[in-house]
């Protein structure tokens, strides 16, 4: 679901349903990181599995040059 698309045309989450949630963080054109994670949505009350294996917790922040 683009979030173009589904301003306009918005869709129900249910469950069974697996996003790519895609997050960013930086300077445009200049620095920066995306972190991508894979979740599936259960038929428990709001509830969210993640499902990516990327160790988030370890990316190491460095200072801009």
């Amino acid at each position: 679901i683009s979030r173009i698309w589904s301003l306009d045309h918005p869709i129900e989450i249910k469950p069974g349903m697996v996003f790519a949630l895609e997050t960013q963080h930086g300077k445009t054109h200049r620095y920066g990181v995306r972190i991508e994670e894979m979740l599936i949505v259960h038929d428990d009350d709001d509830h969210v599995e993640i499902i990516s294996n990327f160790p988030v917790k370890e990316i190491t922040a460095v200072e801009v040059m």
